[in-house]
């Protein structure tokens, strides 16, 4: 510290301490105190301030005034955003469909008119309110109760004589004022004055603030909650005169694209995205609209509604969800916050601590807690106290907490899970702990607002924050703030059971609606019968004390009355006689609905145990007795078969009747039979019962006329003498009869196993008759060479016939034909050779055919399962086992086979190598065809990098190949589509080879199906030349194959190859110092190029690469090799590689398999900025952690998942992450990942600006310290007394920044 004089040091401190005892004693807390501040005004708010009393008109179609009466509300709600439920993309989501009107469904009231008074905030909030109870139930709630109980005529009520916004709506029904109903208190537009002693028609416990309308996600948010809940309150700028271009009164079309802010409020009720831009006064960009409904009565736009475009630029803020519910879930609400949401304040950050206390009126159980809150999917932290002593809390603990997640901004009510016991006079306390992410000012309350809620008023000790650790009475900080929290009470009453809906049923039956008195969590609900067994319900859920439901499970109780009972959990107990009664149906089942004529069809009676039943096929005009389906006999339980006993029923079919009577368990099978002599079609069984013939049930029942098939194996030309295969299906009959027409034999056919008998209809003896099997198939084999036909050959017919008929008698008779050809010519001779025999799998043989004789198709059996119908195919053997493989050929002649035995032997394979160098290696591809370039023989490639980070900049890993640099993606799916991409530099490469390393042990069941497109071309002989585009050609598929266990032949390693002769890492993020992690590689080559971007190109020339994994079970990494036949770094050479470390452009895909090691990862906000920094740290590590350990580079440590930690002093941080899982850990390092810069004054370099930061400005001042300019904090060019002065002022905090 500087030497200074006496007179000069006590001019100094003179200053600092003068400023000092200027300072009230809460500023002067230390550095670190947080200090409760205001979220700032709405800036249209102040701009109406300005204007507040004027009256805003906007002029009406039929040149009227209609005063707009929107206030813009003092809390700026801009910054909301779309909850992860409302904005989730549509492959989690269903479709948004492309029309929706609610109108179309009844889910609207009628257009209603708000005539002269500026109201419309209202009429839209009642709107939205009673569209929330439609289809089901329809109401006329008062808007005019609404308008004036919210004037500043009322003691309630808000500045405005005439206005109002959403945030005044939710603030009238949140308190319990209203809604009323229409009828008693008719709307009045002059009117100022309304009953205060009406009772709420239903109580308002949740309003949704949606998003403002600023992207696609907020869009699908308002379309999802329309879809939902109903009507929705918005807001736009509105001026219809016809002087202006923004209304269409033809069409009711509206679009705005000017900057004034919106001044009337409407309902949203649907939408349309095909609505033609045409329509409205200017054409905006792109077509869509919105349906509105309005409250200028039905003369305005299309009968009250009109359109405003997708493009309007004022149109969807303040987006606003009104929910009605039924009054009987709570009895009493206590608050301390009447006009609502006036303001939002924070202690620092987006948690906040607040707190309200209570005082019971009677005996009541805390059953719900509302609040407000800023922002969708905001966690919370709920606590109730009684008897609080220290501010809202005590020693004791809470009596009730709980924790949760608020999904959509707004007025929000908690349930309780375990409601809370309260005497009366007994003071309790609900404490918030609330979180609203990305919105520092969490905490909700009621304050004065000038030309607003100046009649918020509050009281000490009913509100409370917890500031600096310390709970603060929220009055002492600011005058009149209540915080924004209520909580709703039931009064205990006598239970009783007044109702059950549905009262009756059979089997499982959803109680929907148990109604009566004093229902408490846990009650038992059951119904008795004396002489019965009791039936207990499942999933109680009571969902008010007036209401519970519940599921019934009746399967074999007896049928009858039952009384309801309902248990509370203390004993006490209610009944309701004969409540509910157990009916028991009368249902006719079969086992099938269609049966082909000669098969039986079985219809089951289910009703009454041990019951007797009457069945019978009703009578069907112009069929005879034979022809219906009939009961089969010696049936148990079937009787009186072929007469229709003592019941006499009109349609009867006596040969088709039989008296049923039911087992002791209610049911009884019947078999009706059919024959080839049963007529086709459609016959109706109906049972009746006996006790009551008005109960009966009727079971539709088709009888089908079979068919007969004929198929021929080959293809349909064969050599004379060969042997030809028939086969079929017979529904129809037992017996297939074939016989044969063709060149040189008889008209009406021969029998084929001897062509000279001829066929004769009616004898079977005529014919070669063939049994059918059980599943109704039969099959010949008619030897050509053995039944006397004729030489020459020929086409010939082949009939296969149900019955014996010939072929002149066919008319009525099931048939069918196929046509063979027989020549006379010699047919193929099957032969084939194999490069190898033998050897490890995966063993690839290439087989090459040496048949002879004009062959038209080849059919491979290689003898594991797969085939091919190449020529000359390349197969590969992956499992160990001696094969027999089969060649069947054929030309337009006939087929033949050659079988070799035991021909090809794959043996145990050697097992997997590592890599034998980081550089200047060979490695063989796993693809069944072998390598594209083969240039050096056994299907290898040569990589080889010329140089340390050489080959790393061109060649890259991309999702979305307009993205040429690609990025690091890690994926959880186990099928996806990566892209191989060229940034552009070098412009091409004449081969991908793509490689996948997979983590750990592979399991046998493994499998990695690849596909692949791209461009292929002839290379240049010219040295790194790329193809001109006349000449390459895309390939749709250049790769379609599967690779398994025995493929992965490289590793266990941990790096891949490069020219940085070091281990570099399979993936971004990699842990190299952990070598017990290790991977198995495969190279597979992908048979086509990447070409320089271009958009003209197929997937702008990238390489497009489709996986699908099965049975991964850890983790698997994808990297991208470049081949070029000729290069200025040589010929035939892998050179390039995607890089996976930061000194490059980093790209690279990994996929995370069901289980395994965990992938770290995880983000940080904010990255850098000045001392104290606090950041807020976010794992987004996956595979299912359990366990994370972090470390933040400056000493300091964590084990929680998502920390906040401050940097104190200035430097640049290393920070790692490790977690942990069932199956192991892994660990992400992140070098120089958070700067810390001191603040500006801190000259000691200690993180803070202290008393020693003061005085060496003083010095500087006097001349006793270097001048250093960092210290012109007023920015003339030196350091002066006014320098010295500002940072004195900062120190003690009476200026906020230097």
């Amino acid at each position: 510290m500087c030497m200074v004089t006496r007179i000069q040091i006590v001019v100094v401190v003179a200053l600092i301490a003068g400023i000092a005892l200027a300072v009230p004693a809460a500023a002067t807390g230390g550095q670190n105190s947080i200090a409760v501040s205001v979220a700032p005004i709405n800036p249209d708010f102040l701009a109406y301030q300005k204007t507040a009393g004027e009256t805003m008109l906007a002029s009406s179609e039929d040149g009227g005034v209609r005063p707009s009466g929107l206030i813009p509300p003092p809390l700026d709600l801009s910054h909301i955003r779309a909850s992860e439920s409302r904005s989730a993309p549509m492959s989690v989501q269903e479709a948004l469909p492309a029309a929706y009107d609610l109108r179309s469904q009844g889910r609207v009231t009628p257009v209603k008119d708000q005539g002269h008074a500026g109201s419309c905030w209202a009429f839209s909030a009642i709107a939205s309110l009673e569209s929330s109870l439609l289809p089901g139930e329809t109401r006329d709630f008062a808007e005019n109760h609404m308008k004036n109980l919210c004037s500043a005529g009322y003691p309630e009520g808000f500045d405005s004589a005439d206005g109002g916004d959403h945030l005044i709506a939710t603030a009238y029904l949140a308190r319990w004022t209203g809604p009323v109903n229409e009828e008693d208190d008719p709307y009045d537009d002059a009117s100022d004055v309304s009953p205060t002693n009406l009772v709420p028609e239903k109580h308002v416990q949740n309003v949704l603030f949606l998003p403002d309308l600023i992207g696609p996600n907020e869009v699908a948010a308002l379309k999802r909650a329309i879809m939902e809940h109903g009507a929705v309150y918005t807001s736009m700028y509105v001026n219809v005169n016809e002087s202006y271009p923004y209304y269409n009164p033809e069409t009711a079309g509206y679009y705005y694209d000017g900057t004034e802010e919106p001044n009337h409020a409407v309902t949203v009720v649907g939408w349309n995205d095909t609505y033609d831009r045409s329509l409205f006064a200017s054409v905006p960009p792109e077509g869509g609209a919105w349906i509105i409904k309005n409250s200028w009565g039905t003369e305005f736009g299309d009968e009250g509604y009109f359109f405003i475009s997708y493009c309007d630029s004022k149109m969807g803020v303040d987006n606003t969800v009104f929910i009605a519910e039924d009054t009987g879930t709570y009895d009493a609400v206590y608050q301390h916050d009447p006009l609502g949401w006036a303001g939002s304040i924070g202690t620092g950050s987006e948690t906040g601590w607040f707190a309200a206390v209570f005082t019971t009126g009677a005996d009541e159980e805390l059953r719900a807690v509302s609040l407000y809150t800023g922002q969708c999917d905001s966690p919370y932290e709920l606590y109730v106290y009684l008897d609080p002593v220290a501010g809202p809390i005590n020693t004791s603990g809470p009596a009730a907490f709980q924790a949760g997640m608020i999904d959509d901004a707004g007025y929000r009510t908690i349930p309780l899970e375990n409601p809370v016991a309260l005497s009366a006079g007994r003071t309790f306390s609900i404490v918030m702990n609330l979180t609203t992410p990305g919105y520092e000012y969490p905490i909700p309350v009621e304050r004065p607002v000038p030309d607003y809620s100046s009649k918020a008023t509050a009281e000490p000790g009913e509100g409370y924050v917890r500031i600096n650790g310390a709970w603060k009475d929220l009055t002492d900080e600011y005058e009149n703030y209540s915080p924004c929290l209520k909580a709703f009470t039931t009064v205990p009453k006598t239970l009783s059971v007044t109702g059950i809906a549905p009262d009756n049923g059979y089997r499982t039956v959803k109680v929907t609606d148990l109604s009566g008195t004093g229902f408490r969590d846990g009650a038992v609900v059951k119904l008795t019968c004396t002489g019965q067994p009791d039936i207990t319900a499942t999933g109680v859920s009571v969902a008010s004390p007036s209401r519970i439901a519940c599921t019934l499970d009746l399967t074999g109780c007896a049928a009858g009355p039952r009384d309801v009972v309902v248990e509370n959990p203390d004993g006490q107990t209610a009944v309701l006689q004969q409540g509910f009664t157990i009916t028991v149906p009368l249902p006719l089942t079969a086992n099938k609905d269609a049966v082909v004529r000669g098969d039986s069809v079985t219809v089951t009676v289910s009703g009454e145990s041990d019951h007797a039943y009457f069945i019978y096929v009703l009578a069907v005009n112009g069929t005879s007795p034979p022809e219906y389906p009939s009961i089969a006999p010696d049936q148990p339980g079937v009787s009186h078969i072929g007469t229709c006993g003592p019941l006499v029923v009109a349609n009867a079919t006596a040969a088709s009747c039989a008296n049923v009577t039911t087992t002791s368990l209610g049911s009884r099978p019947v078999r009706f039979d059919t024959n080839t002599s049963t007529r086709a079609g459609t016959y109706t069984i109906e049972v009746i019962d006996w006790a009551d013939a008005s109960r009966s049930a009727t079971l539709p029942v088709s009888v089908e006329q079979g068919a007969v098939t004929i198929v021929t194996a080959g293809t349909g030309v064969y050599s004379t003498g060969e042997e030809i295969i028939f086969s079929g299906t017979n529904t129809d009959s037992a017996t297939t009869y074939l016989f044969v027409t063709g060149p040189g034999l008889a008209a009406n056919g021969v029998r084929l196993d001897d062509v000279a008998i001829p066929c004769v209809t009616g004898d079977a003896g005529t014919f070669t008759r063939v049994e059918v099997e059980l599943d109704d198939t039969w099959e010949y084999r008619w030897g050509t060479g053995a039944c006397g036909l004729p030489p020459g050959g020929g086409t010939y017919t082949i009939y296969a016939v149900a019955t014996p008929n010939a072929r002149d008698d066919l008319t009525d008779a099931v048939y069918e034909t196929v046509s063979v050809t027989l020549r006379g010519e010699p047919g193929p001779t099957a032969g084939f050779t194999a490069n190898a025999t033998a050897g490890p799998a995966p063993l690839a043989v290439r087989f090459t055919d040496a048949s002879t004789g004009n062959l038209t198709s080849w059919n491979w059996f290689f003898g594991d399962g797969a085939t091919s119908t190449e020529q000359n195919p390349v197969h590969t053997y992956r499992t160990p086992g001696t094969y027999t493989v089969n060649l069947t050929v054929a030309n337009d002649v006939g087929s033949d086979s050659a079988v070799k035995t035991d021909f090809i032997t794959a043996t145990e394979p050697a097992g997997p190598s590592v890599l034998p160098g980081y550089n200047h290696i060979f490695v063989k591809v796993a693809n069944d065809a072998g390598a594209k370039y083969n240039a050096f023989g056994n299907n290898t490639y040569n990589i080889r990098f010329e140089g340390i980070n050489r080959g790393l900049n061109a060649l890259h890993i991309s999702t979305d190949p307009a993205v040429n640099f690609g990025q690091v993606t890690v994926s959880g799916d186990q099928s996806g589509t990566i892209y191989a991409t060229d940034s552009g530099g070098k412009g091409y490469e004449d081969d991908i080879i793509l490689m996948v390393a997979v983590n750990g042990t592979i399991p046998d069941d493994f499998r990695l199906h690849v596909t692949a497109d791209g461009y292929t071309w002839t290379p240049d002989p010219l040295r790194n030349q790329a193809p001109s585009l006349d000449n390459v050609t895309y390939q749709s598929v250049s790769l379609n194959e599967t690779f398994t266990k025995e493929d992965f032949i490289y590793g266990p390693q941990i790096w891949k190859p490069t020219g940085n002769e070091v281990e570099y890492p399979l993936y971004a993020g990699q842990n190299m110092n952990d070598t017990e992690n290790t991977f198995r590689l495969v190279f597979i080559d992908l048979d086509a190029g990447v070409l320089r971007p271009n958009e003209t190109l197929e997937n702008r020339g990238a390489v497009r690469i489709n996986y699908t994994f099965e049975n991964l079970k850890s983790f698997a990494a994808f990297s991208v090799y470049g081949y070029c036949r000729n290069s200025n770094n040589g010929d035939d050479m892998v050179a390039w590689t995607n890089a996976l470390t930061p000194d490059k452009a980093m790209s690279g895909y990994s996929v995370i398999g069901g289980t395994g090691l965990p992938v770290t990862a995880f983000t940080a906000e904010p990255q850098n900025g000045i001392a104290p920094l606090a950041v807020r740290f976010t794992d987004a590590s996956t595979g299912n952690p359990t366990a994370w350990n972090w470390s933040f580079g400056d000493g300091n440590t964590s084990s929680e998942r998502n920390p906040v930690h401050t940097y104190g002093a200035p430097g640049t941080y290393t920070v790692n992450l490790t977690v942990s899982n069932t199956d192991g850990s892994a660990t992400l390092f992140r070098p120089d990942y958070i700067t810390v810069t001191a603040p500006k004054g801190d000259f000691g370099g200690d993180g803070e600006v202290d008393i020693g930061d003061v005085a060496r400005v003083a010095c500087m001042v006097v001349g006793k310290t270097a001048v250093d300019l960092a210290a012109d904090f007023n920015g003339n060019g030196k350091v002066d007394i006014g320098d010295a002065a500002k940072i004195a002022y900062y120190f003690v905090g009476k200026v906020e920044a230097l």
